[in-house]
């Protein structure tokens, strides 16, 4: 198993060491590449199929066969996130600086990444997120612990639809850029808060602020992108 975890890495190595060089001695095919997401995702399935033609025959060999499906499943999740981990990075290094008199193209790519970055922060505490809140479950009249694993996800839902409309108010009123350094107050606090969070009711009040982060960074990324892009191009600034 290790001699397989080791084989993965190299391969996810070179991959990445590959996709460096490029974004460095081409930064110009790096950044057509990353234009639309459908062009963005064929380039991340191209380096999977050849990590996979590569990979995939050693690593059935390396492994006992009841571990093969079970590692070639979370294998291809975590090399997935680290492509477009390394993808969205070197888009980063290879866009032009921001300028005021930049092009609507320009200055909506210079946001793509502090975006990128603002989802995947979010996202990244979906999935243990339940056993998070059951590990601080104590028992309520009336509500199942099955229930009280769900609240967290399911009141950041209900409270970012909540602050949605009062988010767009804002960005009215203050402006998309100043809208968008507001939301990362709230959020960067509840991102600690819930790390921190001593009982279900805490882990409760800081998802709670994570909503309100993370509606209003939303509406003021969508009113940004409304500003800097023409009409006829709206749609794909907001993909």
């Amino acid at each position: 198993m290790t001699a397989a975890r080791n084989h993965v890495a190299a391969v996810a190595a070179v991959i990445s060491a590959a996709f460096a060089a490029a974004g460095l001695l081409l930064p110009s095919l790096l950044r057509a590449a990353g234009a639309t997401p459908l062009r963005a995702l064929t380039v991340v399935a191209a380096a999977m199929l050849a990590c996979g033609a590569g990979t995939l025959p050693r690593l059935a060999g390396l492994l006992p066969s009841e571990a093969v499906h079970g590692f070639f499943y979370d294998g291809a999740v975590l090399l997935v996130v680290c492509l477009l981990l390394a993808f969205e990075g070197l888009l980063l290094l290879a866009a032009r600086p921001c300028r005021r008199d930049a092009e609507p193209a320009s200055a909506v790519g210079a946001i793509r990444a502090a975006l990128f970055l603002f989802m995947l922060a979010e996202e990244l505490s979906r999935s243990f997120l339940p056993l998070y809140a059951r590990e601080l479950y104590t028992p309520v009249p009336g509500l199942s612990e099955t229930l009280m694993m769900g609240l967290p996800i399911g009141l950041f839902m209900l409270l970012v639809a909540v602050f949605t409309p009062f988010a767009g108010a804002w960005a009215d009123r203050f402006g998309c850029r100043r809208t968008l350094l507001l939301g990362t107050l709230p959020a960067v606090a509840g991102f600690a808060g819930t790390a921190m969070a001593g009982s279900l009711a805490e882990l409760l009040l800081w998802r709670s602020a994570c909503a309100l982060g993370y509606a209003v960074m939303f509406i003021g990324a969508q009113g940004f992108v409304a500003r800097h892009t023409p009409a006829d191009r709206r749609a794909r600034g907001m993909a």
